[in-house]
C-alpha cells in the first residue's frame, strides 16, 4: 500500500508538494515493521524506484525553473533599458508626458507579466526598475508643478487683460477700438490658465470686448441715423433750389445768400455727401448764368469754390486732387502756349496788305485765350486752397 502511494506521487503535477507528501511516506516507512525477509529488497527497490522518480522530477523542475528564470532576466533586462530611457525624457507640452505616461504604463504591465528570476539577481535588477520608475515621475511631477505655477501667472496676466477691456467699454476715443484689438492678440499669446478658472475667465474677457463692440455698434447706428437726416436735409435744399425760378436770383447777393445758408446745414463726410455737394454746385450753375451784376470770371470762381467744396467730400481726394492739378496745368500751360502763338503770328503778318484785319483776329484770339487762363488760374488756386 505505501508502495503504492509512492508511485502514484510520480504523477503528481506539483512537485513541490509530490516531495512533501514522499517525505511524509518515507518517515511513515521507517515506522512499519519488518517484513518477511524474502520481500524486504523487493519492496526497499521499489520505494526506491519511486523515490528516484520523484527525484528526477525534482531535478528536471529545478533545471526548467532556472533556464525559465534565466529568460526572464533576459526579458527584464531589456524592460529595464527601456524604462531606463524615459529618465532622461522632458517636454513643455501635457499631452506629452501623458503620452509617454501610457508608454511607461504599457512596460509596468510587461513587467509584472515577465515572472520571477533568481533571488540573487532578483534584488538589484528590481532595484533599477524602481529607481528609474521613481525618477521619471519625478520629473513629471515638476514639470506639472512648474506648469501649474505658470499657469497662474497666466491668470494674473489674463485678469489684468480683463480689467483693460472692461475699462474701455463706454470709452469714445479715437483709439479705443484698436486698444481693443490690441487686448485680444495679446490675449491669444499668454498660455493656459488653471483648468478651473479656464471657462470663467474667458467668459469674462470676451463679455467685455462684446459689450466694447456692441457700444460702437450702437454708437456708429446712431452716427449713421444722423448722417442719414443730415444728409436728407441737403438734398431737401438741393431740391428746393433746383424747383426755384432762375428769375428769383437777380443778383450776386442772392446766390451768396442761398450759399450762406447751405452752409449752415450740418457736414459729414463720404461719396453721398459729394454727390449732393455736387448737385448743389449744379443747381447754383444753372441760377448764376442769367445774373447781371458779375462777370465770367466772379460767376466761375463762385461755382469753382462750390465743386471744390463738393470734391473735398470725395473718399479719393487725395488721389484725385493730384489728376485735377496736372490738367489744370498742362491746360494753362497750352493757352500760354497759344497766346504766345498769336503774339508771333501778329508780328508776322505785319506788314500784309490786311495786317489791320490780321492783327484784330489775332487780338481778339488773344484776348479771348486770356480769358481762359484768368479762370484756369482762379480755379487752380481755389484748388489749392487749404
Amino acid at each position: 500500500m505505501l508502495c503504492d502511494k509512492v508511485e502514484a506521487l510520480i504523477n503528481e503535477p506539483s512537485v513541490k508538494k509530490s516531495l512533501a507528501s514522499l517525505e511524509e511516506l518515507h518517515e511513515e516507512f521507517r515506522h512499519i515493521g519488518p517484513v518477511p525477509r524474502d520481500q524486504q529488497e523487493e519492496i526497499w527497490n521499489r520505494l526506491k524506484i519511486a523515490s528516484d522518480k520523484i527525484h528526477e522530477k525534482k531535478k528536471q523542475y529545478l533545471e526548467d525553473l532556472k533556464s525559465k528564470q534565466e529568460e526572464m532576466l533576459l526579458i527584464k533586462q531589456d524592460l529595464i533599458t527601456q524604462i531606463k530611457s524615459f529618465t532622461a525624457f522632458q517636454s513643455q507640452l501635457p499631452s506629452e508626458w501623458a503620452d509617454k505616461t501610457k508608454e511607461l504604463d504599457a512596460l509596468q504591465v510587461a513587467w509584472k507579466a515577465s515572472g520571477f528570476v533568481d533571488r540573487e539577481k532578483s534584488k538589484e535588477i528590481n532595484k533599477d526598475y524602481w529607481e528609474s520608475l521613481k525618477q521619471f515621475f519625478n520629473n513629471k511631477r515638476l514639470f506639472f508643478k512648474t506648469l501649474e505655477g505658470e499657469k497662474i501667472e497666466n491668470l494674473k496676466k489674463k485678469t489684468t487683460l480683463c480689467e483693460k477691456a472692461e475699462a474701455l467699454i463706454a470709452s469714445e476715443a479715437s483709439d479705443a477700438m484698436q486698444e481693443v484689438m490690441n487686448l485680444q492678440k495679446d490675449w491669444k499669446t499668454i498660455g493656459h490658465v488653471p483648468l478651473k478658472h479656464k471657462d470663467k475667465i474667458f467668459d469674462r474677457f470676451k463679455k467685455a470686448c462684446d459689450g466694447y463692440f456692441e457700444n460702437k455698434r450702437s454708437a456708429q447706428k446712431q452716427l449713421q441715423e444722423v448722417a442719414k437726416n443730415q444728409l436728407k436735409g441737403k438734398i431737401d435744399f438741393v431740391e428746393t433750389i433746383e424747383k426755384t425760378e432762375a428769375r428769383e436770383f437777380r443778383s450776386i447777393a442772392d446766390i451768396d445768400k442761398i450759399i450762406e445758408e447751405w452752409n449752415t446745414l450740418p457736414e459729414s463726410a463720404g461719396m453721398e455727401y459729394a454727390k449732393v455737394y455736387n448737385r448743389f454746385a449744379e443747381a447754383i450753375k444753372l441760377k448764376i448764368k442769367d445774373v447781371a451784376d458779375a462777370n465770367e470770371l466772379k460767376k466761375d470762381e463762385i461755382i469753382s469754390k462750390l465743386y471744390n467744396e463738393a470734391f473735398k467730400h470725395n473718399p479719393d481726394y487725395d488721389k484725385e486732387l493730384q489728376f485735377k492739378e496736372r490738367k489744370l496745368r498742362k491746360d494753362i500751360r497750352d493757352i500760354e502756349d497759344n497766346i504766345a502763338q498769336y503774339n508771333n503770328n501778329m508780328e508776322f503778318f505785319a506788314r500784309a496788305k490786311n495786317a489791320e484785319a490780321i492783327r484784330k483776329e489775332f487780338t481778339d484770339k488773344v484776348l479771348a485765350e486770356q480769358s481762359k487762363l484768368q479762370i484756369l488760374k482762379s480755379r487752380l488756386k481755389i484748388l489749392l486752397a487749404k
